[in-house]
């Protein structure tokens, strides 16, 4: 941003040198780069941080100095005398797209488009801008002075002189000032007459509608455009100009007629008429911040002991509004210019800058010595450990997601709109990991990778009740083969038991028992959908990820997805017990059991173990069949029962009267045979 210092004078009292100057940006924040000296000015060339719209014109950087030099805030001299004629009665605006917040507009009639005053033209060319004629030398001008762009139209050239601000329609194209022509699509927001589509909202104007040798008749545009679709318009055309640079990052809602009057008010002084009256048409209501400042929380912060006076002044000096005030705090309106401020915090900050950090004396922290709990922690590693021995591997992904992406989720909650994301493809935070992962899987097997294996461990937010709920959960997502290097491949891809059986061993490694039940969950195939349960809680699900959500993300191959709640399943691990490996031999004895097709696993692990078979060590199916020889309706599972006795050999009378208990059990209750 390059700021003259003869501009900075004129809106407030400065009486330092440009050395002291450059020395006091930088302790505001506003890095000098360079400084240029003319015999007519000096020029800083200052760099702007992107949260800071508010200094990318020469009243906000003023406005910075003033608070820090204690003098009157600064000033626009605006002075023009109107005509009988009203502006009602020579344009009308309408607003279609919401999208524009607030639109603004004023007229000047008969100015004589000509050079610009030599004043004018050499500021602007000390600025980096290239002088062209009187109208668009003002246009410029009051854009580099006030930080908010304007437009100004031909008036006569408007379609029945009628602005509409709409959306663009697919395939409509413009020929714009640059002398090319670019075809919009619904996406933009466009300033249009009764006609055709005029200007590109925040971005550039349009040749038809531009001021030209015979303009005699100025409409005055100066509006506030939602940042993030002039962003998106301006990258997707690839067309940057320093009006989309100040939109993008956020102009000012409540500078729209200032930035019309200071118009209005150099027009008129270059012999121009200006009707009386100014369009105003607003789609939504301005909405103040409201934050709240305790002084404690001030000197916490700060390491210092202001008084509340010198508080109140740092604050006032900023141009925010003290709307309640008692003993310990003060209730502040921040004005809308100051889109930085959005906590107490950065309220906090601004009155370290302005106070000044060098009136700061140095101490050291203050450090909690007390014993660190690592026991999550430990948890977490040993999960991580059993993960990556199974070949998975950790992906990290922001949690940020799309508008179409955020309505990809497991659960039915309501997704986190951003007030200022990065891009449109950044609108929602996640409230599911499945779709950050589902994108991992995707570019991984786009890029001839077999098969992919990943978790994540990241947090989720969703609104509940009204109130935001921040959770953090580990995922896991396997698709694809295993990546084999032997001459002799396997065709064998990774299915649901691949899966459920690390999630069982992550259980297990802690002793723990979990259960599965069928339900039916968003994006997952209900037939091999389980809730997970621990101890009678649900601790996160299982299940095969639907078709229609692996072709959103252009995955061909079936891909199965597990998601634990990291405060529930961690909180219920509880610390392992350990016994000596018995040195007595094992009894086994495998079983085909014939058992009903609606028969589940689970409920025959569960009666098994209801039992309490003395010496049964453990049990599981090795082997499931169903077909040729196998009547309908049901399976064959081979099923390995093992009996260990600790203390001494077991013999082969006492293990199979305890399985027979178990055959009687199977068959009574779940009519379960022998094949």
């Amino acid at each position: 941003m390059r700021v003259s210092l003869n501009i900075l004078k004129e809106l407030i009292k400065i009486d330092k040198t440009k050395e002291e100057l450059v020395e006091i940006f930088n302790n505001l924040m506003m890095p000098v780069e360079e400084v240029e000296e003319y015999e007519d000015d000096t020029i800083f060339e200052l760099e702007i941080t992107p949260n800071r719209p508010d200094l990318l014109g020469h009243l906000g950087v003023a406005f910075q100095l003033s608070s820090f030099l204690k003098v009157k805030p600064p000033e626009l001299k605006i002075h023009y005398e109107t005509i009988d004629e009203t502006v009602d009665n020579l344009v009308d605006i309408e607003i279609i797209d919401k999208r524009c917040l607030r639109y603004s507009g004023m007229v000047v009639k008969e100015l004589k488009i000509e050079e610009s005053p030599a004043w004018l033209k050499r500021r602007l060319e000390l600025l980096g801008l290239r002088p062209i004629n009187n109208a668009v030398d003002v246009s410029n001008y009051v854009m580099m002075v006030t930080g908010h762009p304007i437009h100004t139209f031909d008036l006569d050239l408007l379609k029945e002189r009628k602005i509409i601000v709409r959306k663009g329609i697919n395939g409509e194209k413009i020929l714009c000032l640059d002398e090319v022509e670019r075809e919009l699509s619904e996406d933009d927001i466009v300033i249009a007459d009764k006609e055709r589509a005029v200007a590109i909202a925040g971005v550039i104007g349009g040749e038809e509608t531009g001021i030209n040798e015979k303009t005699e008749n100025i409409f005055i545009e100066s509006a506030y455009f939602i940042p993030k679709y002039v962003r998106y318009t301006s990258r997707r055309l690839k067309v940057s100009t320093d009006s989309s640079y100040r939109f993008e990052r956020g102009a000012d809602i409540e500078a729209t007629i200032l930035a019309a009057k200071y118009a209005a008010s150099l027009f008129y002084s270059f012999g121009a008429k200006v009707v009386s009256g100014i369009k105003d048409v607003k789609t939504a209501d301005i909405v103040k911040k409201i934050l709240k400042l305790r002084y404690k929380r001030v000197n916490s912060i700060l390491g210092t002991n202001l008084s509340k006076e010198k508080i109140k002044d740092i604050v006032l000096s900023m141009g925010i509004k003290i709307i309640e005030e008692s003993e310990r705090s003060l209730k502040l309106e921040i004005p809308s210019i100051r889109r930085d401020i959005e906590r107490e915090i950065d309220i906090i900050e601004e009155i370290a800058i302005l106070y000044g950090y060098n009136k700061i004396g140095e101490s050291l922290p203050m450090l909690n010595t007390g014993v660190f709990n690592d026991k999550e922690r430990k948890k977490r590693a040993e999960v991580e450990q059993i993960l990556n021995s199974y070949g998975f591997n950790e992906v990290v992904n922001y949690s940020f997601l799309s508008e179409k992406e955020s309505k990809l989720s497991l659960y039915e909650r309501e997704s986190l709109k951003l007030k200022n994301p990065l891009s449109l493809n950044f609108e929602y935070l996640r409230t599911s990991l499945l779709p950050s992962l589902l994108k991992n899987a995707a570019y991984n097997l786009n890029r001839e990778q077999k098969g992919v294996k990943i978790y994540e461990w990241g947090k989720i937010y969703y609104l509940l009740n009204g109130k935001i709920k921040e959770e953090e959960n580990i995922g896991l997502l396997i698709s694809g083969a295993p990546e084999q290097k032997w001459v002799l491949k396997s065709k064998k891809e990774y299915d649901f038991f691949e899966l459920k059986g690390v999630i069982e061993e992550i259980f297990e490694n802690w002793r723990e028992k979990i259960d599965f039940k069928n339900v039916k969950k968003n994006m997952l195939i209900p037939d091999t959908t389980f809730e997970i349960i621990l101890q009678g809680e649900v601790v996160g699900y299982i299940g095969e990820i639907e078709k229609k959500v692996r072709d959103f993300y252009d995955i061909e191959k079936r891909a199965f997805y597990g998601e634990l709640y990291s405060e529930k399943f961690l909180s219920e691990l509880e610390k392992r017990s350990y016994s000596e490996i018995s040195k007595y031999p094992a009894i086994w004895f495998d079983l085909s059991l014939l058992i009903p097709d609606e028969i589940r696993y689970s409920q025959i692990k569960e009666g098994i173990e209801k039992l309490k078979i003395k010496h049964l060590e453990t049990f599981y199916p090795i082997d499931i069949y169903k077909g040729k020889g196998v009547e309908e309706g049901k399976r064959s599972v081979t099923m390995r029962f093992v009996f260990r006795d600790p203390l001494k050999t077991l013999n082969s009378e006492e293990a199979e009267r305890e399985l027979n208990t178990i055959k009687l059990e199977l068959e009574s209750k779940y009519s379960i045979k022998l094949r």
